[in-house]
């Protein structure tokens, strides 16, 4: 078999499974963006109890809870439309 006819079936090959590894990677962006959308939209709606949550692991001073509690949903929310859109989608998935 020449060299030409290899390489051509390694390509058919990889071409044949590409579909469906672009399918996965979609699938998994849609669904992580959509929880993390889904819960930055629960968080937004009701910033006192957010807050109070927080307030409830005692990891930082209550004064910087409720400015969390609103900063926090914002940044899960715009970050889940990243990986839905497909936009940022390295750095909102290192930061998320």
């Amino acid at each position: 078999m020449s060299i030409q006819k290899k390489c051509n079936l390694s390509l058919r090959n990889k071409c044949k499974y590409l579909p469906f590894k672009i399918n996965n990677y979609l699938f998994s962006r849609i669904i992580l963006g959509g929880v993390f959308i889904y819960s930055g939209i629960i968080k937004i709606s009701s910033p006192t109890a957010f807050s109070i949550s927080i307030s409830n692991y005692k990891l930082i001073p209550e004064t910087y809870n409720f400015p969390l509690a609103i900063i926090l949903p914002m940044v899960e929310f715009f970050f889940g439309l990243t990986l839905i859109f497909d936009v940022w989608t390295r750095s909102s998935s290192i930061i998320l």
